[in-house]
C-alpha cells in the first residue's frame, strides 16, 4: 500500500503498461539488436517456448500495429521473432539503453522504478520468462545474468518490494566464459 507510484508512465508516447513492461524484461533477457544486411537494423527475440514468442508477437503488434511471425532456425530448432521496424528498434534502444550488442552494463530501465507494482511485477516476469529458472524440486526461483549492474538492481528492486533476494557470483567454468551473477528467491512466502 505504501508504494509511491500508482499511475502508468509514458515513454515517447507509449504507455508503459504490464504488457510493455513484460516485453522490456523479456528483451533484456532474450532479445538482441544489431545490424543486418544493407545497413538495416534488426531486433530479435529468441526462445524455445512458443507461448513466450506468441506473447512477444501480441505486444509488438500493440506497439507498431503490425503482426509478426514466429520463425524457426533450421540449424538449431530455436524459434525467434525478427523486426526491422525503425520505430520499434529506436523505442527499445532508447528505453533500455541497449544500443547494440549487449554488454555487462545492461540495467533496468529507469522508468520501471517509477511504475506501479503491477508494471514492476510484469517486468520481473519478463526477465524470468527469458532467463529465469523455476526449480521443480525446491521452492526456488533464480535469474542469471552477466551484468553485475542488472543483478544488483534486480536484488535492490526485490528488496524494495519486501523480498529477501540472495545474490551470488558464479565463476566461469571454461576459459572464455564470464562471471555469472545469480539472484535467488527461495522461500514459500516470497514466491506466493
Amino acid at each position: 500500500e505504501e508504494w509511491p507510484f500508482k499511475e502508468y508512465q509514458k515513454f515517447k508516447g507509449v504507455v508503459i503498461d504490464e504488457d510493455i513492461a513484460w516485453l522490456l524484461g523479456y528483451f533484456i533477457g532474450d532479445g538482441s539488436i544489431g545490424p543486418y544486411l544493407n545497413n538495416k537494423e534488426r531486433v530479435r527475440f529468441f526462445d524455445q517456448t512458443i507461448e513466450n514468442l506468441e506473447k512477444v508477437v501480441s505486444v509488438l503488434e500493440k506497439i507498431v500495429g503490425f503482426k509478426y511471425r514466429i520463425q524457426r532456425d533450421s540449424r538449431n530448432k530455436t524459434r525467434y521473432v525478427t523486426s526491422y521496424n525503425k520505430k520499434l528498434n529506436l523505442f527499445l534502444k532508447e528505453i533500455t539503453g541497449i544500443k547494440g550488442k549487449k554488454d555487462t552494463e545492461i540495467a533496468i530501465p529507469p522508468i520501471i522504478f517509477k511504475s506501479s507494482l503491477e508494471v514492476i511485477s510484469a517486468f520481473l516476469a519478463g526477465l524470468i520468462d527469458s532467463d529465469g529458472y523455476v526449480d521443480k524440486n525446491k521452492i526456488r526461483l533464480s535469474y542469471s545474468t552477466q551484468s553485475k549492474k542488472l543483478a544488483s538492481e534486480i536484488a535492490c528492486l526485490c528488496s524494495l518490494l519486501g523480498l529477501r533476494p540472495a545474490l551470488r557470483e558464479r565463476l566461469p567454468k571454461k576459459k572464455n566464459w564470464r562471471i555469472i551473477y545469480e539472484i535467488n528467491l527461495d522461500t514459500k512466502e516470497q514466491l506466493r
